[in-house]
């Protein structure tokens, strides 16, 4: 699928503010001589693993009046704690593709996948723990504890609602929530590295999760009308996108085309179940919440000091906003 306008606007500003650091981040694993052992895992990464955190991270710092050189160290820890998370998320949600392309997880199982997120994290922790001030790390220590054990949690509910078969829309848009906070909490480091004021840090802390969900919910949308491998090995094994479950609540005659995916292994149902999908309000009902996501995100921002971050900030959640109109289908 080639990149709307608005994603290409997105791109570029994450590009601009957080170019130099993701790209250091893709290969400071693979420099270690200690990880000899998981060179291929690790190279198979630097090829196709690209992180937008940095630039979050420092947006955020700048947002606040900080120094941007300031936010490197804890952007790049940040960028690799992404990673883990990645990794790991891919392995509990059995995710092998993932934008037509395998995840590491697909491409070297589950034990290299473990392995090589818990790396991850450990590197992230180290490399905190050697430069940022005491206070500041405290802070930002406390923020990541807190990230993990709400994402902890809610996996371990989204594990269980799974075993039991009653996995729901509304419960796939729990975990999206949940997850936000990744990117919340990104920003809300950013603002405490840059001596943001607690109300300055809450603001970007909420901006960051309402952006968040309205990215997830576009990309869950981009998979729910994806005729590759991915959706229909998400169908089959009972993970459909949020939009496709909603999608499936909502329309009868798609609920019956669902059930025909099991024990079914041919591809050939995908293209009648994507149209069949596009025909619901289902994207009539994304626009909405994504409008209302963006009009919260916006309001987050009025009370921070006027800064070029400030203006990045609302252009990057108005792309942001534009993109499911650019992918919808004669929409």
């Amino acid at each position: 699928m080639n990149q709307t306008e608005a994603e290409q606007t997105i791109n570029q500003i994450l590009e601009e503010y957080g170019g130099k650091i993701a790209s250091r981040a893709r290969v400071i694993l693979l420099e270690d001589p200690t990880l000899k052992d998981l060179r291929e895992p690790l190279e198979f990464l630097r090829k196709r693993w690209y992180d937008r955190t940095p630039a979050f991270v420092r947006l955020s710092c700048e947002a606040v009046r900080g120094n941007a050189e300031d936010s490197e160290t804890a952007a790049l820890a940040l960028t690799l704690m992404n990673l883990c998370f990645t990794i790991w998320d891919d392995v509990i949600d059995n995710t092998r593709y993932k934008r037509f392309m395998s995840t590491l997880f697909g491409k070297f199982g589950q034990e290299t996948a473990i392995i090589t997120g818990g790396i991850a994290s450990a590197k992230a922790f180290s490399i905190l723990n050697k430069t940022m001030p005491e206070e500041k790390r405290k802070r930002i220590t406390d923020s990541i504890w807190k990230m993990w054990s709400q994402m902890a949690s809610i996996e371990s509910i989204t594990v269980e609602l799974r075993k039991n078969g009653v996995f729901q829309s509304k419960n796939k848009l729990r975990k999206m929530r949940s997850e936000a906070i990744n990117l919340g909490t990104f920003l809300k480091i950013g603002a405490i590295i840059g001596d943001g004021s607690n109300q300055e840090i809450n603001h970007l802390t909420m901006y960051g999760r309402y952006l968040a969900l309205i990215l997830g919910l576009e990309e869950d949308f981009k998979i729910s009308i994806n005729l590759s491998v991915e959706l229909a090995e998400r169908i089959r094994s009972h993970r459909p996108p949020y939009t496709t479950l909603w999608a499936l609540e909502h329309s009868t005659p798609l609920k019956k085309l669902f059930e025909k995916f099991e024990g079914n292994k041919e591809d050939s149902l995908i293209k009648e179940f994507v149209e069949m999908f596009l025909s619901t309000n289902v994207s009539s009902f994304v626009s909405k919440e994504i409008e209302k996501n963006r009009k919260l995100a916006q309001l987050q921002l009025r009370t921070l000091p006027d800064t070029s971050a400030k203006d990045m900030l609302n252009l990057l959640v108005n792309s942001a906003a534009k993109i499911l109109d650019d992918i919808v289908p004669d929409n």
